[in-house]
């Protein structure tokens, strides 16, 4: 991989996904990639459970053209990680930190405050995510229409309250959360642009 990173520095789109010794013998393959990859758009690391938050870092530094980033099942992703990429990559529209059990409401209000343009966030999994996060997404993340939150399971009825000011939302999730009632869904559910499957 490093050596792709090095010879490939036009890459605009890079899926690894599955790769799961990525990351394994440190974080040198994602630091040349965040060195010599500047144009890249979309990042796939789906079940990269080795890449740790120095990889990550140098890649929110040097690949600020991202839009498309899945990091679903790094699990040693934390909010150190999480935090460069709200620096560095504000121009992210589709995001999946789903499995990142390490990354918590302050994490997620920081990546809303800056990533503004998000569509599409996974957050399924993360069990640090509570009722601040959910609030500090739908405050900030105004163009966001796809919002998971399986799994969350932290999150209960005043979650809903606040997800039914997201009126731009077309589909949520809220499978796995086992504190949310099926009265407060409704609250959800008066957003008129969900669609209902």
């Amino acid at each position: 991989m490093s050596e792709v990173a090095t010879c490939c520095t036009r890459l605009t789109k890079l899926d690894v996904s599955g790769c799961t010794h990525l990351g394994e013998f440190g974080d040198i393959a994602l630091t040349k990639i965040g060195r010599n990859c500047p144009n890249l758009t979309t990042l796939d690391m789906f079940g990269c459970e080795n890449v740790r938050d120095a990889g990550l870092i140098a890649v929110a530094k040097g690949c600020e053209k991202l839009s498309t980033l899945r990091l679903t099942g790094c699990k040693e992703v934390t909010g150190k990680a999480v935090g460069a990429l709200a620096k560095g990559c504000t121009g992210l529209t589709d995001l999946s930190i789903s499995g990142c059990e390490k990354v918590g409401n302050k994490d997620l209000a920081s990546l809303a405050a800056r990533c503004k343009k998000l569509t599409a966030l996974d957050l399924s999994g993360c069990h640090g995510v509570g009722p601040n996060g959910v609030q500090a997404v739908v405050s900030h993340c105004r163009k966001l229409k796809t919002l998971s939150l399986n799994g969350c399971d932290k999150l209960g009825d005043d979650s809903c309250m606040v997800l039914a000011h997201a009126n731009q939302l077309q589909l949520l999730n809220l499978g796995g959360c086992a504190q949310v009632k099926r009265t407060s869904t409704s609250h959800s559910l008066s957003c008129r642009s969900l669609s209902r499957e």
